[in-house]
């Protein structure tokens, strides 16, 4: 049933897409749909709970020390940002009713900034200690990068909105732009490889 409101919300608001349309989508009777949510907005949470699990996930395999010994600052960023924007296309539809939504519902709108403040930070922190920042005020230039990442996803994918005439980007040409776009901000040296300490 989470699959199918995801390919309804595809092409649809969460209002638009109703009870019946998510049960006669995944095969199932409105009573099945029911018996696992209590209502239209329980099918949300769960949802919401896909999303977050696929971006902790994100999270999780780019501060894996393993995953990236000997590679340079600027390959592992390109890589965790691939795997960000596919996340984002793989559940684009819920994770647009989810932006929407939190404009109004403040539980919600708290929920995703606490994702967004734990998740990308995290990650770069992981990355940056090994590539330095020589931008002349490395915090603000951390934060500015950062939601220019988020909001690039989130206009580019969740809402397909284009700059006037342009064309939209596969996943690798997205990746490799805001890998460029935030190393030379930030000034960082993308050259650079992590030597990691790896768990016994």
């Amino acid at each position: 049933m989470l699959d199918a409101a995801e390919a309804l919300l595809a092409d649809r608001s969460f209002e638009a897409v109703s009870v019946a349309a998510v049960a006669e989508r995944a095969g199932v009777t409105i009573g099945a749909f029911y018996a696992r949510f209590p209502d239209k907005n329980a099918l949300l949470e769960a949802l919401e709970e896909r999303v977050t699990d696929a971006v902790l996930g994100v999270v999780s395999r780019a501060t894996d020390p393993a995953r990236w010994q000997g590679t340079t600052v600027a390959e592992a960023l390109r890589a965790y940002l691939d795997d960000l924007v596919t996340v984002y296309q793989a559940t684009r539809g819920a994770g647009r009713a989810l932006v929407l939504r939190s404009h109004t519902d403040a539980g919600l709108r708290k929920r995703l900034e606490r994702l967004n403040a734990e998740g990308p930070p995290r990650v770069l922190d992981f990355l940056l200690r090994h590539g330095g920042i020589r931008h002349p005020d490395p915090e603000r230039a951390l934060e500015i990068g950062l939601l220019t990442i988020r909001s690039t996803l989130r206009e580019l994918v969740l809402f397909d909105e284009r700059w006037p005439g342009g064309s939209s980007f596969p996943a690798p040409i997205l990746a490799d732009e805001l890998t460029r776009l935030f190393l030379r901000y930030l000034g960082i040296d993308g050259r650079r490889r992590l030597r990691l300490e790896l768990a016994d």
